[in-house]
């Protein structure tokens, strides 16, 4: 036991060892607790609810021994007291965590009850980055998962509880069995059914007794109807197989268009569903005789002028045609379909080698491959077997499925490598292009690598100099957004016009107000660009989103956030315009949004802060609270805009440096300090 002084006699051996083993032990735990170790706070908690009783005893006993003599001060003690004390202040801290999860969960609750369930969650993901183990919050974050469609997410946060161990609510049992029996596992919603029908009674019997009924009936149901479906897609085999067949005969455009017609169908969806694409393609000897024309060596492509069909007058060129397009919409009807096409050599050997050709067969290899590309796995798998389809499509970017193919491998980080490597070669036609804006949405992709982000800036003087802001694509506004982090390209565009026209688009909806104002954001980089930003409207429009939108967690308001910070830190004479305009809601993000918005929010009233006139606003009456609140949660950039902006405050404004001291904030700021 810890004690404040040992007796000396009637102390065993084992007794003493005892007692320093548990000095190294609390010696460790103070050391820990003073890096900041979330495992050593942990054992000191239970090390403290543990041995509180015992420590009270074994003084009691000590004090008798000792005849009344004074005990010496212990150093164990005051490690004691200081694990005490940290641990009253964490579970402070804990109280302060749970209020601001509960108030992000009634908002939550709120926009589920009035059906808006996306932003429901939003909040509840924000309560629980707060409250990580509060399952109540989790258990509603699955059921507004479910009202929105999404039984994988809701089953997940389910899952999670379940695991924690301990009583689980019977409302968490319903909503696992409600998420497994849309995901179609029926004999999964039936157990978990069954395990929150074991722990209810009364009217909760019924509804689970209710749930399992439908749960038999709607599995059922979906037993027939792929009954039906496997009948459907026999005959609907057979039907594409007599079209190829007539292809390869006739080499006539009314068989292709009898067959794009069928791809349209029902039956032939049901059919692309429950066997996929690549059996097609297997079964079908048309396709296998042209798969072998196409190839050589193995599986390896050959060149697009030898062995290639080179019309749609060759019958092979036509049946290949036809079994390519059925590969398309295999994939597009099912994904699952496109992860196996893409990781199958001989497939897309074929595709790519048609891709090369000409005519109506690079029309379909294009699309085929476009398709399996539209998912990741199918994309990583593609390059795996076909490392350089990527640059054939680039090649042939005028054709549309090569087009999309090339947009969808720019997201990925191995084709961007291998542009890289051989010093962007492959880009030179595409900056090369005075339309080269058409190529918006495969240079945006690109720009995620910085070099190939500065490769296009350099060439970039051609697509800058006819831009016409007012009528940018939304992919435009995202491949310009991403160029600006290039300080030529980001200059470029600072002019009054540009400013003006990104301004007007900035103020509608949708994803074009919301690269344009992610754009607008970007522009502030020197005192000059800030004013621009000021005077030709951009200021207004991040102004009316941060007032707009002040509880959202998505849409232009980060942006317009850290657009409003980097203008008032550039440019004082917006200070006293913004805290005016939006004062209020930037004190609302501090209080409750999430990090980025968070810390944009606080370095804004920080910066504004430098004028003593702003500090008085009756917009920032309720800024203290809600800084220090934020100031005082783990150490962060967000938590250290927040220490600033208080420190400011209370620099030129009584009433804030008041309420500061009222609140016990100079332990925080002092902290900050060190």
């Amino acid at each position: 036991a810890v004690c404040c002084r040992l007796p000396v006699m009637d102390t065993a051996p084992g007794d003493l060892a005892d007692f320093l083993a548990k000095i190294d032990q609390v010696t460790a735990l103070v050391q820990g607790v003073a890096r900041g170790d979330a495992q050593a706070m942990d054992a000191s908690d239970k090390f403290l609810e543990q041995n509180e009783a015992r420590v009270r005893a074994s003084r009691t006993v000590i004090a008798a021994q000792s005849a009344g003599l004074e005990a010496p001060a212990s150093p164990v003690a005051g490690m004691m007291a200081s694990m005490q004390r940290d641990a009253d202040e964490r579970a402070q801290r804990r109280k302060e965590r749970e209020v601001q999860a509960d108030a992000l969960k009634a908002q939550g609750n709120e926009m589920y009850r009035t059906g808006r369930h996306t932003e429901a969650i939003a909040l509840y993901s924000e309560a629980l980055a707060v409250l990580p183990d509060a399952h109540t919050i989790r258990s509603n974050r699955a059921a507004a998962y479910l009202a929105s469609g999404d039984p994988g997410h809701a089953l997940e946060d389910c899952e999670f509880i379940v695991k924690v161990g301990g009583a689980v609510p019977a409302k968490v049992w319903l909503r696992a069995g409600q998420a497994r029996r849309l995901l179609g596992q029926h004999e999964g919603a039936r157990a978990a059914f069954r395990a929150g029908l074991a722990g209810c009674a009364g009217g909760e019997r019924a509804v689970f007794e209710s749930e399992l009924a439908e749960t038999d009936f709607l599995e059922q149901s979906s037993r027939e109807e792929t009954d039906a479906s496997q009948q459907a897609g026999e005959a609907t085999l057979a039907h594409v197989r007599q079209l190829l067949a007539a292809l390869q005969a006739e080499a006539a455009g009314e068989s292709a268009a009898r067959l794009a017609a069928l791809l349209d169908t029902k039956p032939a969806r049901a059919y692309y569903r429950s066997l996929g694409g690549l059996e097609l393609l297997q079964a079908c000897s048309a396709a296998r005789t042209a798969a072998a024309a196409l190839t050589a060596d193995g599986g390896r492509p050959v060149s697009a002028t030898a062995g290639v069909p080179g019309s749609s007058a060759d019958p092979s060129s036509a049946a290949l045609t036809g079994c390519l397009l059925v590969l398309a919409a295999a994939v597009t009807e099912c994904e699952a379909s496109g992860q196996r096409l893409g990781s199958n050599a001989d497939a897309m050997c074929v595709a790519a080698a048609a891709l090369r050709s000409a005519g109506a067969l690079q029309l379909a290899g294009a699309d085929v491959l476009a398709a399996v590309a539209e998912s990741p796995r199918g994309r990583a798998a593609l390059l795996r077997v076909q490392p350089g389809v990527g640059r054939d499509a680039l090649g042939r970017s005028a054709v549309p499925g090569a087009f999309r193919l090339a947009a969808a491998l720019a997201l990925e980080a191995d084709f961007r490598a291998s542009l890289r490597a051989d010093d962007c070669a492959a880009l030179s036609p595409l900056l090369a292009d005075p339309q080269a804006l058409a190529h918006a949405p495969i240079l945006m992709n690109l720009c995620a690598d910085p070099v190939l982000r500065a490769r296009i800036a350099s060439s970039a003087e051609g697509l800058l100099s006819a831009l016409e802001p007012a009528s940018l694509s939304d992919s435009a506004l995202g491949l310009l957004t991403n160029l600006a982090l290039e300080p030529a390209v980001a200059a470029r565009l600072q002019d009054p016009r540009t400013v003006r026209a990104l301004a007007g688009s900035a103020s509608g909806t949708g994803v074009s107000a919301v690269r344009a104002t992610a754009l607008l954001a970007r522009l502030p980089t020197c005192e000059a660009a800030a004013a621009l930003c000021a005077d030709a409207g951009a200021v207004d429009v991040f102004i009316r989103h941060v007032c707009a939108q002040s509880g959202a967690l998505d849409g232009p308001l980060e942006p317009a956030v850290r657009g409003l910070a980097k203008v008032c830190a550039l440019h004082p004479p917006a200070r006293a315009r913004v805290v005016a305009a939006c004062g209020e809601a930037l004190v609302a993000m501090v209080a409750a949004a999430p990090e980025a918005i968070l810390g944009n929010a606080a370095l804004c009233i920080a910066e504004c802060a430098r004028e003593p006139q702003v500090c008085t606003s009756p917009t920032l009456r309720d800024a203290v609270p809600a800084l220090l609140a934020s100031a005082k949660r783990d150490r962060s950039a967000a938590q250290e805009n927040c220490s600033i902006a208080l420190a400011r405050l209370a620099q030129h404004a009584p009433a804030h440096l008041q309420r500061l001291r009222d609140l016990g904030g100079f332990d925080v700021l002092r902290s900050r300090m060190r």
